[in-house]
């Protein structure tokens, strides 16, 4: 499952404004930068480093994971349009079970807006 094109960072100046940004979460598997976005969509790109693996193919999976993660979850934090970078900070992300692994990105969500200028409840 991956994100539709409009819902996907892709321009290395976007990219580097979002990774500029003072708003950023730190959690014990990821990093996260959130900054307000200009089109009227949300926006979303996922890093993992070669030294999370040097094999492509478990860059892949972990980034694949974390999207049809984040595809439920979706933004229902925040008002405004947001741009997200989400940096994979352990190996051990790549080991863990979907429902850990959509807590871990249920609570960098919650911090994130809580953290940005424009908070909104989520519907339960």
């Amino acid at each position: 499952m991956t994100l539709p094109k409009s819902e996907r960072l892709v321009r290395k100046k976007e990219i580097a404004s979002v990774l500029k940004s003072r708003t950023a979460v730190y959690l014990s598997f990821f990093h996260a930068r959130v900054l307000l976005s200009t089109p009227n969509t949300h926006r979303f790109l996922v890093v993992v480093s070669k030294k999370i693996s040097k094999r492509a193919v478990v860059r892949n999976k972990i980034k694949r994971r974390i999207t049809a993660s984040i595809k439920p979850i979706g933004m229902q934090y925040f008002v405004d349009p947001v741009d997200i970078v989400i940096i994979v900070a352990k190996p051990a992300v790549a080991m863990m079970p979907h429902s850990d692994l959509q807590k871990a990105l249920h609570d960098l969500m919650q911090q994130l807006a809580q953290k940005s200028t424009v908070v909104r409840k989520p519907k339960v």
